[in-house]
Parts: structure tokens; sequence; C-alpha cells
């Protein structure tokens, strides 16, 4: 690329407007290889800034361990010679992390043929990298596997290439150049383009020619993602069934035998026929909903198969519904079944219909995988995250009540003996001396009773808040009402969990809202104890809570610590707020 130097110069402004705004990277350097300016995509994803890298060469910054010899060799080289060249290289950001980058570095020469500086242009391809990594182990694994089964398996990709297929497909579909047929683009038949489009399973009758003899099969076609969850390929596992089929009675037959196939298998399976009755369970269905093949087959499917979305709700579930808007199909989530016993059992759902050898519609398959022990997992995961909290809570108001009966029983003691041997020593009392010290007992007093206060260790928390209000209505110029309906006594770590949400809530609104009304309320039921502190102040303005600075981080920190308390006391809590309509905060927990 021939380009004046001055040229240069004026069109780096406009490049680096453009720059900014690309998902690349781009790096300008002198003739000698040093950083004069970078992009803010490089900056962020690298986490150096322009100053740390200006001055520096792109090798010293970016490489690391792993970054590969042969390939810095290869840049050095195409540099020196002033060539275009592009290349694959690891590179490290900042904290030590690694990543794949292609790497396109483009000489400058100006109008005499003199390098003048280099531009390059970086992409980010780790994410490749990794897809390729994982599509290659998992095919390696599959082979092995799936090799020594008699039935056929391929997997194409959305241009129609084979991208797996097992022995038995090689010998029976695949001639001439394995390689290059695999790799030939096939058009996706109607039902595969369905599957890939719709992520549907669907279950059909194919008649093939395999050697020149027609030969029939029962085939499902599903939907396969790549690493990054996205439904990219079109799975298909076939069954030659053709000695079965010797009338369209033999159908049923024809199911179960493709469905002996999957009885190993974890997850349940139950086949509903055209007029909605069940037709097949697999056994791993007979041991999740305690029913029998020989007890279900012929009746309802809605009569044996009971959905919901809770362990304890008792609304049941019509997946033939959920299926009506497929952009919502609740099936897809942690859903509840009932079994024989009356046992709810936490599954993952899915259905798919399934299809004749015409392609019509001749049922409903339904997939359910048992998640007990996920389920179970995550609760020990939560519980145990409760625990912690409430661990670290317990330390803390244990460190605050140390810190203040220190500083009552001995910075304050000290003050007031201090006090005494100044008053009695000094001839003529000094009051601005004696004043100093009364404010500073008076200081030492107020941070004990922020730290433990006296009325939330000696009496009730409807006592404690009160006392709370009352104190903030004699320093700050606005009404702070308190109400309670309190009737029993609240254990102590439930009395200071609450105590400090309403302290912080309280805090909050003081420091941010500009309120002049702040309401106080503590009320009881049969079942709950609710906490609510509201305000008729400015709102949370949630544009301004994504700057991120000091001021924001304390009001994030102080909603936090209201939830990690909430949440230890096996309660929730809301937060109502509009910019300008005020903010409404809610603790509510069990009694």
């Amino acid at each position: 690329m021939l380009v004046d130097a001055s040229y240069i110069t004026d069109e780096l402004e406009r490049a680096k407007l453009i720059a900014d705004h690309t998902t690349n990277f781009i790096v300008f350097t002198d003739a000698y290889g040093l950083i004069m300016w970078v992009n803010k995509t490089f900056e962020r994803a690298t986490e150096y800034s322009l100053n740390e890298v200006i001055g520096r060469k792109p090798g010293d910054v970016l490489q690391g361990p792993l970054t590969n010899t042969e390939t810095i060799s290869f840049m050095s080289k195409n540099i020196k010679d002033a060539v275009r060249f592009k290349v694959d290289v690891i590179n490290y950001t900042k904290s030590g992390k690694e990543y794949w980058v292609e790497v396109d570095i483009i000489p400058l020469k100006n109008k005499a043929d003199k390098v003048i500086g280099y531009m390059s242009i970086q992409n980010n391809v780790s994410n490749v990298k990794m897809v390729i990594g994982e599509m290659l182990n998992a095919k390696a694994i599959l082979r092995t596997v799936l090799d020594t089964v008699p039935f056929h398996v391929s997997v194409k990709d959305a241009q129609g290439r084979f991208m797996f297929y097992n022995q038995a497909f090689l010998n029976d579909f695949m001639q001439g150049n394995v390689e290059n047929e695999a790799l030939v683009p096939r058009k996706l038949s109607p039902v595969e383009y369905k599957v890939l489009t719709t992520n549907q399973k669907i279950v059909l009758e194919q008649n093939l020619v395999i050697r020149g003899e027609v030969r029939s099969f029962l085939t499902l076609k599903f939907p396969v993602e790549n690493s990054v969850g996205q439904v990219a390929m079109v799975g298909r596992v076939s069954i030659d069934f053709t000695e079965l089929r010797q009338t369209k009675e033999t159908l049923r037959e024809q199911e179960q035998l493709y469905f002996s196939t999957v009885k190993s298998i974890n997850d349940g399976v139950a086949t509903i026929d055209k007029s909605f009755k069940i037709s097949y369970i697999n056994p791993s269905a007979e041991r999740m909903i305690g029913y029998k093949l020989n007890e279900v087959q012929g009746k309802l499917f809605y009569d044996v198969l009971h959905f919901s979305f809770a362990a304890d709700d008792d609304e049941m579930i019509n997946p033939l519904q959920c299926r009506l808007d497929e952009d919502n199909d609740v099936l897809k989530n942690e859903i509840y079944i009932l079994s024989k016993s009356g046992k709810k059992i936490p599954v993952e759902s899915s259905l798919t219909e399934m299809l004749d050898s015409n392609e019509n519609y001749a049922g409903i398959v339904i997939f359910f995988k048992d998640i007990s022990d996920r389920v179970a997992r995550t609760k020990l995961e939560a519980d145990m995250e409760v625990r912690r909290m409430a661990a670290m809570i317990e330390g803390q108001e244990g460190e605050r009540s140390r810190i203040a009966k220190e500083l009552h029983d001995g910075l304050g003691q000290m003050l007031n003996l201090i006090k005494m041997k100044l008053y009695m020593s000094i001839q003529h009392s000094d009051d601005e001396l004696l004043h100093l010290i009364d404010d500073t007992i008076q200081e030492a007093t107020r941070m004990s009773e922020n730290l433990i206060p006296a009325k939330l260790r000696d009496f009730d928390l409807a006592t404690a808040l009160n006392a709370l209000v009352k104190q903030l209505n004699t320093i700050y110029n606005l009404k702070i009402s308190f109400y309670s309906s309190i009737n029993n006594k609240i254990v102590d770590n439930k009395k200071i969990n609450l105590y400090r949400i309403a302290q912080e809530a309280i805090n909050n609104a003081l420091k941010h809202s500009g309120a002049s009304q702040i309401s106080v309320s503590l009320i009881e039921d049969d079942e709950i104890i609710r906490l609510s502190v509201e305000d008729n102040g400015r709102g949370i303005d949630h544009d301004n809570l994504e700057k991120g600075d000091m001021k924001t981080r304390s009001f994030h920190h102080g909603m936090a610590n209201m939830r990690e308390r909430t949440k230890i006391m096996n309660g929730f809590l809301i937060i109502e707020s509009n910019k300008g309509l005020g903010t409404l905060i809610i603790s509510e927990i069990p009694k």
C-alpha cells in the first residue's frame, strides 16, 4: 500500500473514529514496529490502555509462554520483507488470559516505496479454535462407540455436508472417494430443514435403496447443537425393520422395535398415538412414574402423565398446549411429573411429532429426564451459600459488638477519666478543651450506638426501630414515621438482620433519594413478618447505576447486603421504584 506520510497523519483521526467502532483490534506501528495507536476494541480485549503500550512492540506486550516460536519467526521475516500476511497466533491479556487472534499485517509505504509504518488488523478467533477442538474430540469418541452398533448414524451440517457417520452408514451409503463425497454440499430434505429450523425431533418411516434392494427404515431425525448451544446440524439414527413391515397394523411393532434401542437410557420416553392414547413407555419411564407398560397402554395420556410447574403446585400442565407457542415452550424448563405413588419428580421434558411413511402425522413422542440429583445439588449449593453468608454476617455482627464494647467500655471510660483529671488539675478550667472532650465522648458513644444500638441488645425490634426513627428525626430535616403490629418476640438473629435491612434502606433514602418523607412499617400476620421502607424521593435512576462510580457502588453494596440478609432468613426482597416516583423496599420472611 503506497501512501504519503502526511496523508497518514491527516487520515489518522478519521480512521480512529471508524476503528473505535469495529469489533476487530486495530494497531498502528511506526517503521520500527513501535506502537503508535490502538483502537478501543484492542484496549477492552487486551486490558492494556493506549498509554501502556505506546512506544512498545506488540510482541513484547502480547506474546507469552504458549506463543509458537515458529509463528513469531514467520511474522518477523514477513515484517522485515515488508509484505502483507495473515497468521493465527496465541496472545495474552494484561491479566494473563490467553486468546487466539487472526492477525492481518499490512505494511504502509510512501510514494517512494519506503515503509513508514504497519497496520495490524486482529480478529479474535478463540471461540472458533475451541469449537474445532471440541468437534474433533467429540467426533473421535462418537466414532469409537457408534461404529459397533448395527444401525445407521450420521450428522449433516446446514449445507448438507456429512460431518459424522458410523461404519454401518459408510458401508451402506458411501461410495468412491469417501472424504470428498462426504464434504459435497447436498440440499437438505424438507424433514431435515424442519428439524434445523424448528429444533424438533421427528420420527418417520423411510424406504431406501441399499445395494439395489429397497429396505424399510424407522428413522429419528433430531437437532444437534454446537458448543455455544446453537442448532447447527441435523442428526439421524435409522433402524432397518424391512422384515417386520408386513401390513400397516405392524407399525406399532416397528415402533416398539425402534424404542427397544433406548431401553437402557436414563431418559423416560412415552409414545402417544393420534387418539392421544399411550402406545409405549420405555423402562426408564416405568421406573420414573411407577406404572408398567401394560397398565398404561391404550389409556389417554393425560390420565397417566401429570406435569406441573412446581413441587407444591397442584395445577397440571397440558404438554400439547405448551407446544402451541413454540417460542415459549415451558417443557424446556424445569417441571415436575407426578408418579403413581404421588411423588413429584423434577424433570426436563420435550416432545416431538411422529410421522408415517408418507410424512403424515402419526402421533407424539414425549421425552422426560429425571434431574432430581441436579435439583438436590443446586439446593445443597444454595443452602451452603446461605450458610456461608449467615456465618459471614454473624461474624460481622460479632465484630461490631466487640468494637462497640471497646468503644464504650474502653475509649469512653478513658475519655471520662481524662476529663475528670483535667477538671481537677487545671486551676482555671479550659472550657474549650472540656467541650472538645465532651464532643469526643459523644462521638464515641454515637459510633458505639451505630455499631450495635443498646436498644437492639436490650429491647424488641419494634422498640429499636422506633428509637432509630426518633434519633434520625432529630438529625435530619424531614419526616420519618414508624408503625408496628408485631406481637411476638423475634429471635435475635432475625431481629439483627431486619434492623440492619431497615437501617440500610433508610440510609439509602437519606443519601440518594432527596425524599421529604420516609415511612417504616413492621407488620406480622399468621405466616410472615414484613418490613417495609418507603420514600417519596426521586426513585432509582437505573441509567446512572450503570456508571459505577463510588456513590453507585455504595448503593449496589447496600442493596446486595439487604438481599443477602433476607436470603439467609429464607425470605425474599422486593424493590419497587421508578424515576421520580419514590422507592418501596419490602423484606418478607417466614415466622
